[in-house]
């Protein structure tokens, strides 16, 4: 579950070796589910010599299912459009919350398959079931909740870090992979209502040496440009020059984006969009009115990507160049 969460924290568990995962604040880091699946269950297997099944869906239960079709060390899609297909031709026992007793009186009925449960008459299930006849009418048809239940709502930190292909060696590109990192955990403060009084970036050598800096923000933060240059602050005062595998950065101490706050002339401190090319300029003191911009700015970007994707807007220093370290997500 640690691995996992290097990729999102947009996981919920389900037992002690079972979890969902959303694919979706990922998705434009792969060119398909698929790709991230293959390389999670990869990955897993040549680094902690175990196998595991994944399955892709547009839905919890479907996906579900699809981890528990043929094993070991596959991946398996059920999609809607394939339940008639691979699901249905399966034993009415083995449709997720069927136990022995359900799919014993089921077979008592004439209904031996999951295509035959989807099939039959719902209220006729419910008679014999009350709600569980229900549901295992809307389970047998693919009808289940999409959501990932990640228990973000009652955290006390929000973040994001990155398990890179390759190890970064250089600043400038740590500094594209925080400013990344930055806008997602920005987005994520300014979805939750809330602002950051800590910051913390978190390292990964190439040796799996972990390593991390912390520290307070006078002014509570969830702008990208504010959270972008203070982990980059951090990470001039944390790296020791070794080659980078994983980056990541944490906020703490959440408040109400609403509550007061009091501002001192040397709380100002947030400078224009530094390109991670330059180094950070901390001393830099623009004005409330330019405070006020970057948050309307991040706002309108916000919109933008709600409505019409993630890729829709995005930063020039962050396309991709020939060479550059491929990432995958993660948000814990």
């Amino acid at each position: 579950m640690n691995f996992l969460h290097t990729y999102t924290s947009d996981l919920e568990q389900l037992s002690v070796d079972e979890c969902f995962m959303d694919f979706g604040p990922i998705a434009h880091r792969f060119d398909s589910p698929l790709e991230a699946a293959f390389q999670i269950k990869d990955t897993i297997r040549e680094r902690m010599g175990f196998t595991v099944n994944i399955g892709i869906s547009t839905n919890r239960l479907l996906a579900k299912m699809a981890s528990d079709f043929e094993k070991p060390d596959r991946v398996h899609t059920l999609y809607p459009e394939e339940i008639k297909e691979k699901m249905w031709p399966l034993p009415v026992e083995e449709l997720y919350m069927v136990g022995h007793s359900s799919a014993s009186r089921l077979h008592e009925l004439g209904i031996h398959t999951i295509g035959d449960l989807a099939r039959s008459d719902r209220e006729f299930l419910i008679s014999h079931f009350k709600s569980h006849g229900r549901q295992m009418w809307e389970y047998a048809n693919g009808i289940a909740s999409d959501a990932i239940n990640s228990g973000e709502q009652n955290v006390k930190g929000i973040g994001n870090s990155t398990t890179l292909s390759a190890d970064v060696k250089t600043r400038p590109e740590a500094c594209r992979v925080l400013l990344e990192l930055a806008e997602t955990v920005s987005k994520r403060l300014r979805k939750a209502g809330v602002t950051a009084q800590s910051v913390t970036v978190e390292m990964k050598y190439s040796d799996f040496t972990s390593t991390s800096h912390q520290c307070p923000v006078s002014v509570p933060l969830n702008s990208t440009q504010a959270l972008y240059q203070t982990a980059c602050r951090l990470f001039d005062e944390l790296w020791n020059g070794d080659p980078i595998r994983l980056l990541g950065i944490r906020t703490g101490k959440l408040q109400d984006e609403a509550a007061p706050v009091q501002l001192s002339l040397f709380d100002l401190n947030f400078a224009p969009e530094v390109v991670p090319e330059e180094k950070s300029s901390p001393t830099s003191s623009p004005s409330l009115k330019n405070l006020e911009k970057q948050k309307r700015l991040d706002e309108a970007m916000d919109r933008i990507r709600k409505k019409y994707g993630e890729d829709a807007v995005i930063r020039g220093s962050l396309l991709k160049s020939p060479g550059s370290p491929s990432q995958t997500r993660e948000k814990g």
